[in-house]
């Protein structure tokens, strides 16, 4: 059994400014069960947009009470309110608790999750208990306030951007930023970009119309309108491109999720075009959309004859951050990827396959070598042999991977299989490596594991 010691690549979460959020969160107590909820619920809003998921490992949104994981008796269910973040809607021991982050989307967007709790309390026995707006626009219903606080937020936000390497995306975003750019949830800015609009959102907050900024302040959010503009749609389009979109033509087994994001994006951009023609869509991004739905085009103008910018591709071209639990994880953008629920999520493509599950374990200290051992103590004779251990240590985790070649060529390279820990919390990771490629990235996935 050969062993190294690797160092923990730790994912770069510095430059954050200390912006607070301007969230949503309502609370209740139906007194009924968590099905006549539901039931509630969806004939209020629509079966199409009431949606019931897996709990994710984790605490409860704005310290709501519950306990971690779903057999508690957890229930979640997230309301679709258009191309952006769901609301999300938790039930725990009676208590019913909404919330929606509403930056960096825009007042726009507040106001439709203000909207659809407006529905939601009406469909509860005895509606919301609470409801903490903190752009206060729930109780006054002043689109022209509510504007002008977003400016705020973003003039705050962005007047912090020197130096800091990601803005608006929270936990998920890119693993690396090119130097002198800023990642954004539209894509990556230069410094003269950040500028203009630093000094946009200036005006827009001295003017009399907050509620009218010119269009560079507006670029600074993804949805301004109450009902979403082509500007707003083309902000939103391209942040699904940037974000959530994988150009790479998918074979073998489908990804939902990846389908239903492109085509959100490609509605989105095709709504644009539809209220405005000359709606500033990127022509190379939505020719690939047409290419990748199979979907025939309807904004024929952009797609046979629009020169200009490059294809760029979006974040999911690199690697990329994603929250798992409590966790910040790293793993190559362009593979799919499952949530399974109870924290154990799954990322694949031809190449490999990563599992990985969040859980607790004793508060006794952890001894990487020690454990490693124990795992290589459980494998074959002849895994034994070829077993190769790489402890992981950083500054505030520590753990182990565990590297098993395939003795000869076949359909897998080599199987990876590891666990972190900080303090009580274990993050535990198996690898299918499928070329020598994927076992790179499999191991630099185990070295890249921090809290989140």
């Amino acid at each position: 059994m050969a062993a190294s010691v690797g160092r923990l690549e730790r994912p770069r979460v510095e430059g954050y400014p200390p912006v607070v959020g301007l969230d949503v969160v309502a609370r209740a107590e139906p007194g009924v069960a968590w099905e006549e909820v539901s039931r509630r619920c969806r004939r209020a809003l629509g079966a199409a947009r009431w949606r019931e998921v897996e709990p994710a490992a984790g605490p409860w949104p704005g310290g709501a009470p519950g306990r971690v994981g779903a057999a508690d008796g957890r229930r979640v269910a997230e309301v679709d309110v258009g191309p952006a973040a769901p609301i999300v809607v938790e039930s725990s021991e009676g208590a019913l608790v909404a919330r929606a982050r509403t930056t960096p989307w825009g007042p726009g967007y507040h106001q439709r999750v203000v909207a659809v709790l407006d529905r939601l309390g009406q469909a509860l026995p005895g509606g919301w208990r609470e409801v903490r707006d903190a752009a206060g626009y729930f109780e006054v219903r002043r689109r022209a306030e509510l504007c002008r606080r977003f400016l705020d937020w973003g003039r705050a936000l962005w007047g912090d951007a020197a130096g800091a390497a990601r803005l608006g995306l929270g936990v998920e975003g890119p693993l690396e930023v090119p130097p002198g750019q800023v990642a954004t949830p539209t894509g990556f800015k230069d410094g003269a970009w950040v500028r203009r609009t630093r000094a946009a959102l200036d005006q827009a907050r001295g003017s009399a119309r907050p509620d009218r900024p010119g269009r560079a302040a507006r670029e600074a959010f993804l949805w301004w309108c109450a009902t979403p503009d082509s500007l707003d749609l083309s902000q939103l389009g391209r942040a699904l491109c940037a974000t959530d979109v994988i150009w790479r033509p998918m074979t073998g087994e489908d990804d939902p999720g990846q389908e239903a994001a492109r085509r959100r994006a490609l509605d989105c951009f095709e709504a644009a075009l539809e209220g405005d023609p000359r709606a500033d869509v990127p022509a190379p991004e939505l020719r690939r959309l047409y290419e990748l739905t199979g979907r025939r085009p309807r904004a024929g103008r952009l797609v046979e004859g629009a020169e200009g910018e490059a294809f760029w591709g979006g974040y999911r071209e690199g690697w990329i951050r994603l929250a798992i639990g409590r966790w910040a994880v790293a793993v190559p953008g362009w593979l799919r990827g499952a949530v399974g629920g109870e924290g154990h999520d799954v990322f694949w493509d031809d190449e490999m396959t990563v599992h990985v599950s969040v859980g607790r374990g004793p508060r006794r200290a952890f001894s990487p070598r020690a454990a490693a051992a124990r795992h290589v103590g459980w494998l074959l004779p002849d895994e034994r042999a070829r077993a190769r251990v790489e402890v992981l240590e950083g500054d505030d985790v520590r753990g182990y991977a565990v590297v098993v070649p395939t003795p000869d060529v076949g359909t897998r390279d080599a199987l990876i299989q590891g666990l972190v820990a900080h303090d009580a919390e274990r993050v535990g990771f198996t690898v299918v490596a499928r070329s020598p490629a994927a076992r790179d990235m499999g191991l630099r996935f185990g070295r890249c594991l921090r809290p989140a």
